[in-house]
């Protein structure tokens, strides 16, 4: 007999996917204080996409991060 050191996963049922939620990974308040320092720390960016001709703000924040010896990639030089 195996003994998990996570509680029994969530398989959620999507397309094309394998995803498993482990709802008892963190706590409440390892999640909050994670949650915490990454919205404080982070270097959010909101980039814009044109369609169509008219350029609009994705919805959705990201952050990039790379070495300091290679370029970030851009979907420019893709």
């Amino acid at each position: 007999m195996s003994i998990s050191l996570f509680s029994d996963p969530i398989h959620l049922d999507l397309p094309d996917s394998d995803i498993s939620y482990y709802p008892h990974f963190l706590s409440s308040q390892q999640a909050n204080l994670y949650f915490e320092k990454l919205r404080k720390e982070t270097p959010w960016q909101q980039e814009t996409i044109t369609l169509f001709g008219k350029t609009h703000p994705q919805p959705r924040l990201t952050a990039l991060y790379g070495t300091m010896d290679k370029p970030t990639p851009t979907l420019a030089s893709a």
